[in-house]
């Protein structure tokens, strides 16, 4: 089904490579995200809840690795908001040092509540203390996000976003809100919309944003309503001012991630990720993957296995993470398992095989 490929890049897609949170008592594993810090150790977090969503007893969970992924600390709470569904978190490392944290917020009593929306914390001290929660503004009516923001070389932040246009309009859509400084604020004035897609009735969910240089910006979504439950790609040529209207892509794509990978100045390399969600089999949700070239227009190439457990649809979200110029840890969770676990896999381009990249890098 899928490329031989993952025979080269993956040691064993049933069986993870290392755990590197476990669920504890009633609680469960879910959506985990991860970075690499600049002294090269590895932190995730993940939701930590007694279900799916809707709970009131859900925390954001952190986790220390080592620089190689095989090592992990126990997991500590981060967000333990009393009644509140605190979800989805993500972390990012800004260039001065920063840690962020970013997530979003519901009422599990009364999903229609104003209360909650996207929040971010913050660490400079490596995450052993946490600011207080700030509020990320939005024109979006219940607005979420699951992917962090990415800083520009002029030091604003853009966090992807998404959430309905409006409550009278239920039609999923994306914003991009804007920091100004570097997360302290974010001007709901500046929020960037990003086009609705050409195929009518198609929402978009769960972006994620990779920045390719000189100003040109990467989107991969995540669709809703489409019938075939395509993922959507849009770009930017302006440092995400304007963007593109939302083109599909050619695999059902669920919780995209995008990890930049070192190579030659001639090429922008990338590892997508995401979980194979198709509309004709929801037994199962492995997570797959491929190397494509950035400035690829339709972001083509071998699609491997990553992990996969046959049977379990609770799984994926992935996020990946270099562990050495060769090889990225990919973490995903597993409901049936009540883990977060992490697969390697290797990165780097096969001997002979020649880059698809059909533009320099600039």
């Amino acid at each position: 089904m899928y490329s031989p490929e993952v025979r080269r890049r993956v040691h064993n897609t049933t069986e993870p490579d290392v755990i590197i949170a476990r669920g504890e008592g009633d609680r469960n594993t879910y959506f985990p995200d991860l970075v690499r810090l600049r002294g090269g150790d590895l932190l995730a977090v993940h939701y930590g809840s007694t279900q799916h969503m809707h709970t009131p007893d859900s925390t954001i969970r952190l986790v220390h690795g080592t620089a190689d992924g095989r090592l992990w600390d126990d997991p500590r709470t981060v967000v333990d908001t009393p009644g509140m569904d605190d979800r989805d978190p993500s972390v990012c490392q800004l260039d001065a040092g920063r840690i962020m944290i970013t997530w979003f917020r519901r009422d599990p009593l009364d999903l229609e509540s104003p209360v909650g929306g996207v929040l971010t914390i913050h660490s400079d001290d490596d995450g052993r203390t946490w600011s207080e929660p700030i509020g990320v503004g939005t024109s979006l009516y219940r607005g979420a996000t699951t992917a962090p923001p990415i800083e520009l070389a002029d030091g604003r932040l853009l966090l992807p976003m998404y959430g309905f246009h409006s409550d009278q309009d239920r039609t999923y859509a994306v914003r991009i809100a804007v920091s100004p400084d570097r997360g302290a604020s974010w001007d709901v004035a500046a929020e960037v919309s990003v086009p609705m897609p050409a195929e009518p009735g198609v929402g978009l969910v769960e972006p994620e944003l990779a920045d390719l240089g000189d100003g040109k910006l990467l989107m991969v979504i995540r669709s809703r309503n489409h019938p075939e439950n395509l993922a959507y790609a849009t770009r930017s040529d302006d440092a995400g001012t304007t963007w593109q209207v939302p083109r599909p892509l050619d695999f059902p794509g669920h919780a995209p991630n995008l990890l930049p990978l070192p190579g030659p100045e001639d090429t922008l390399r990338l590892l997508l990720t995401w979980g194979e969600y198709r509309a004709d089999d929801t037994s199962t949700r492995p997570v797959l993957g491929r190397l494509v070239d950035g400035h690829d227009p339709d972001l083509a190439g071998e699609t491997f296995e990553i992990y996969a457990h046959p049977g379990t649809f609770d799984m994926s979200y992935p996020s990946a993470a270099l562990v050495d110029p060769t090889t990225a840890l990919v973490i995903h969770y597993d409901a049936d398992r009540r883990q977060i676990a992490g697969t390697f896999v290797a990165v780097d381009q096969p001997q002979g095989r020649p880059t698809t990249s059909s533009a320099p890098r600039s």
